[in-house]
């Protein structure tokens, strides 16, 4: 019988963790010069909110390999029917976030 490797849920909180503080920090920043300088980076300001969100949903929602091999028979996700609903959630609230703080910046 095949051994099952788990994957780690404490490296996925990290990796969520940093992910956050990385999005976070460098939204601030581009906020800062956008509004000192007048110029906005259009992909950073749509793509650090979202990473935001992403860290957030890795440290409440890790994917939980377990259940991906009960119900799947895989330990990771292989394609896209894998993916669970949480993270569909996740996933449209960060491309809105990072849409809707991009409106924002450039409003400003």
């Amino acid at each position: 019988m095949a051994e099952i490797k788990v994957r780690s849920l404490t490296k996925q909180r990290i990796f969520g963790l940093v992910l956050f503080i990385l999005g976070l920090s460098l939204t601030a920043w581009f906020w800062l010069r956008g509004m000192s300088d007048g110029y906005i980076y259009i992909n950073a300001s749509m793509l650090f909110p979202a990473f935001m969100i992403m860290g957030i949903g890795f440290l409440l929602f890790p994917i939980d390999p377990r259940a991906m091999k009960k119900k799947w028979g895989v330990e990771k996700i292989e394609s896209v029917a894998q993916i669970p609903g949480i993270w569909w959630i996740i996933l449209i609230l960060s491309i809105i976030v990072g849409i809707g703080n991009y409106f924002i910046l450039s409003s400003q």
